[in-house]
């Protein structure tokens, strides 16, 4: 199935990223969808949860606009903080970067190890090869949490 990402978007992209490049280090896996952000994509919801007015937010007294807060709330959902973000079988991770504007991203890795990510509140989702081709643009990893899979592990032995 082809996705339709608008040439529009795609020349944003080479703007505003400039490192990441399609079939190199990337490739769209949705088309665009406005109902929810990187941190809900990389809990695996999509609908708004990075908002504590209008979207599913754990508690209300996590700040839903600092790394800190959404650290806190990955762990409210069963996420624990580790050292690294390199693959483990059975393990889902997420890691947030925060650059020097205080921007935040999250994205998550598969059961595969392939990491995914939403660009941004208005873009498509994207599977990437590595952290590293985000830097850039998304700035440094500040938080690794993970969390056991145990329905990943059954995946794995029947592949």
């Amino acid at each position: 199935m082809a996705i339709d990402i608008p040439e529009r978007f795609r020349a944003l992209l080479r703007r505003t990223c400039p490192q990441l490049i399609e079939h190199n280090n990337f490739e769209y896996s949705s088309e665009i969808d406005y109902n929810y952000d990187c941190l809900s994509w990389a809990v695996g919801l999509k609908r708004l949860f990075q908002n504590v007015k209008y979207g599913v937010w754990p508690d209300k007294n996590i700040p839903d606009d600092t790394a800190a807060g959404w650290n806190q709330a990955l762990q409210s959902l069963g996420f624990v903080p580790c050292q690294s973000s390199e693959f483990v079988p059975g393990f889902e991770k997420i890691v947030i970067f925060e650059n020097d504007s205080g921007e935040l991203h999250a994205c998550r890795n598969d059961r595969l190890g392939i990491w995914k990510s939403k660009l941004g509140d208005l873009g498509p989702d994207i599977d990437h090869f590595d952290l590293e081709c985000l830097e850039p643009t998304y700035g440094r990893i500040v938080h690794v949490l993970q969390k056991w899979r145990s329905d990943w592990i059954q995946t794995q032995l029947d592949d």
